[in-house]
C-alpha cells in the first residue's frame, strides 16, 4: 500500500515521535510510505527513520490557516501537487492546523484523507476561523482519529460514525528502571500547557524536606524563564535543572526514580507511557484527557484531581519517601507496553486502512 503521512515538524515531540514509529513500522512491512513536513528542506527528522520511508519537505509559508490568504492558497496547492503526484491509496494527517491544510488542499480530489487529533479538542481553542473549518471540513474526512474515548466525545453526532479511537503505541525500552537517582523527573515542551508551574509548586516543600533530592524537567519552549524565576521564589533553585531536549530520555528513566506528570490538559501523553514503559513510579494529574486511560490508580501509579497543586505534592512526598512502593508501582507499570503494543495499536490502523468507505 502507498501511505503519504503528514505532519507540522519532524523536529521533535510527541506527534512526530508517533507518525515515525508508524513509518518505520509500514516501511518494515514493506509498505511505500512517504512522510511530507511543512518545514525548510534540509532539516533532519528528530527520531531515527528507516531507510525505506521517503521524506518530503512542503515549506510552510505563514503560520495559520487565516492569514495571508494568497500565500496560503499557494503553500494549499503545493501540499495538493505534492499529494497526487504519490497517488497514495491514504493520506493521514497528523495535529489540527495541519488537517485542516491537507483536507484544504485536497478538496474534489479522490484520495482518502484519516485526520488525527493529537490534544483533547475541547480544552484547545483554535480560534474562530480554524473552528469554523473544522466544523466545515471534518465531514470530508474519510476517518478521525482521536486517542481517547473523552476526546472522541468531543465531536457531534453527525461525526461519531467517522471515530476511530486509536491509542499511541508503546514500545519497549532495553534497559528497564533501576532507581537510585534521587531525582523526580519530567518532560515536554515547556509550555503552559505542560503545568510545570504547578509542578515546581507541587515539589517544592518535598525538596526543601529532602535536600538530597532534585527535580530534572526535560524539553524547551517559552516558559523557560519563567520556571526559573519561579524555581528561584520557591527557594529549589539549587536542586533543580531544565537541560533542555534529549534524543533518548529512556536513559534519564534510568537515572531518576519518580516520573510526574503535571499538565493542564494532554491528548495521550507518550511521555508518561514511555516511563512507565521503563519500569518507572509516576505520578499525574488526571487531567483532560490520557492519563486515567493510562494509569491504574494505585496499581500501576497515582492519580491526583486536575491541577490540585496540595494533592499532587502529597503524593510526591509520599513516593519519596516508601520506596518499597516506588518499586511495587514500578513493576506493575511495565503492562503498559502489552496494553498498547505496537502490534494492537497498528492493527487498529491497518483495519481503518482497509475497511470499506463507511465503515464503522
Amino acid at each position: 500500500m502507498r501511505i503519504a503521512l503528514l505532519i507540522e515538524s519532524l523536529e521533535g515531540g510527541g506527534a512526530a515521535r508517533v507518525l515515525t514509529t508508524m513509518a518505520n513500522h509500514w516501511a518494515s512491512h514493506n509498505h511505500r510510505v512517504t512522510l511530507l513536513s511543512f518545514e525548510q528542506p534540509g532539516r533532519p527528522s528528530f527520531y531515527p527513520l528507516h531507510p525505506g520511508v521517503e521524506v518530503i519537505h512542503v515549506p510552510r509559508i505563514l503560520p495559520t490557516v487565516s492569514s495571508d490568504t494568497l500565500n496560503n492558497l499557494t503553500h494549499l496547492r503545493r501540499i495538493r501537487k505534492a499529494i497526487l503526484e504519490l497517488r497514495p491509496q491514504a493520506a493521514i494527517s497528523f495535529i489540527d492546523t495541519t488537517n485542516l491544510r491537507v483536507l484544504l488542499a485536497l478538496l474534489g480530489s479522490d484520495i482518502p484523507v484519516i485526520v488525527s487529533e493529537r490534544v483533547d479538542p475541547a480544552h484547545y481553542y483554535l480560534g474562530r476561523i480554524p473552528n469554523y473549518l473544522r466544523r466545515l471540513l471534518y465531514p470530508l474526512a474519510r476517518a478521525i482519529v482521536v486517542q481517547t474515548r473523552t476526546c472522541a466525545d468531543y465531536f457531534p453526532s453527525n461525526l461519531q460514525k467517522k471515530i476511530s479511537v486509536i491509542p499511541n503505541p508503546v514500545l519497549a525500552p532495553i534497559d528497564l528502571w533501576t532507581g537510585g537517582g534521587k531525582r523526580i523527573i519530567a518532560a515536554g515542551r515547556l509550555c503552559p500547557q505542560k503545568g510545570f508551574d504547578l509542578l515546581l509548586r507541587a515539589a517544592a516543600d518535598p525538596l526543601r524536606r529532602h535536600p538530597d533530592w532534585s527535580l530534572a524537567i526535560f524539553g524547551e519552549g517559552q516558559e523557560r524563564p519563567h520556571l526559573l524565576r519561579l524555581a528561584k521564589e520557591l527557594q529549589i533553585d539549587a536542586q533543580t535543572m531544565l537541560p533542555g531536549n534529549v534524543s533518548d530520555l529512556s536513559k534519564e528513566f534510568r537515572r531518576s526514580d519518580l516520573f510526574v506528570l503535571s499538565s493542564r490538559f494532554e491528548g495521550f501523553p507518550n511521555v508518561l507511557c514511555e516511563a512507565m514503559a521503563c519500569g518507572m513510579p509516576v505520578v499525574a494529574f488526571d487531567c483532560p484527557s490520557g492519563p486515567a486511560e493510562i494509569i491504574r490508580d494505585g496499581t500501576d501509579g497515582l492519580l491526583v484531581p486536575a491541577e490540585k497543586i496540595g494533592q499532587l505534592s502529597k503524593s510526591i512526598a509520599r513516593l519519596m519517601a516508601d520506596q518499597k512502593l516506588r518499586e511495587r508501582l514500578g513493576m506493575e507499570a511495565l503492562q503498559v507496553t502489552k496494553r498498547f503494543s505496537l502490534t494492537r495499536t497498528m492493527a487498529s490502523w491497518e483495519q481503518l486502512l482497509n475497511a470499506p468507505p463507511g465503515y464503522k
